[in-house]
């Protein structure tokens, strides 16, 4: 799963040229929403981004940079900008993040208290981007759902998770599919689940785990959605 084969061409990179143009689209957005979906815009532009976001009055509140190809360097300028904006969506899939880049979702999360969904999947983050992602989860107190799918976390990164599991009273919906988690990481997380009181869906199909477990999880977890109103189970955070 290559994002740069996902990329794109139908805007010029020529006419990605300094400010002028962010400039542009965060006045031309609608609705609070900058949609730059597989435009490859790369790290340089994402750093160039960051710094016209954080000083335009534009109001964002939902930011989609899927297949963009920013990487950690971009994924970095983004994080350190992100907490200064009141954005409740943030879609980083299939942009080559990998540990630092995690490092740095990780620390905006530990001080971020408006993002509602978060988007990292098909990104190789590891089982060292896990462990700093579940360190942020364990403070964070806004987060309602997060995707890492297709992240190449595997029994350590699901254990680290579900150390913060317990810790996290907010986060309603996880999902783990087509990682590496295992048998035995599928069972920390069971874990995990024990001591949550909010989590409704955590899914880990093709995870090379027993079916037993996976129905464990899926139990666990409904029994969480039984005691939720109806009202709160009503969330505009899921991305098409």
């Amino acid at each position: 799963r290559n994002a740069s084969n996902r990329c794109s061409r139908s805007l010029p990179m020529a006419a990605i040229e300094g400010d002028s143009y962010f400039e542009s689209l965060l006045n031309e957005s609608t609705f609070g929403i900058l949609n730059l979906r597989k435009k490859c815009i790369g790290p340089q532009r994402a750093t160039e981004l960051s710094r016209v976001w954080k000083n335009s009055n534009k109001k964002i509140v939902k930011l989609y940079l899927a297949d963009s190809e920013i990487g950690d360097e971009g994924t970095i300028s983004l994080a350190n900008m992100i907490n200064t904006k009141a954005l409740t969506s943030l879609d980083l899939s299939g942009n080559m993040i990998g540990e630092e880049g995690a490092k740095a979702i990780a620390k905006m999360l530990m001080r971020n208290k408006t993002l509602k969904y978060l988007g990292i999947h098909d990104n190789p983050i590891g089982n060292n981007g896990m462990a700093y992602i579940a360190k942020a989860l364990a403070k964070n107190s806004t987060l309602d759902d997060i995707n890492l799918c297709f992240c190449s976390v595997g029994e350590e990164g699901a254990k680290e998770l579900a150390k913060a599991l317990p810790l996290n009273q907010t986060i309603r919906f996880i999902d783990l599919k087509n990682n590496l988690i295992g048998e035995e990481g599928g069972k920390a997380i069971i874990e995990g689940l024990r001591g949550n009181s909010r989590i409704e869906s955590c899914s880990l199909a093709r995870n090379d785990m027993s079916e037993e477990t996976l129905k464990e999880i899926g139990r666990l977890a409904s029994m969480k959605t039984s005691r939720i109103s109806p009202d709160e189970r009503d969330t505009d955070v899921t991305l098409s």
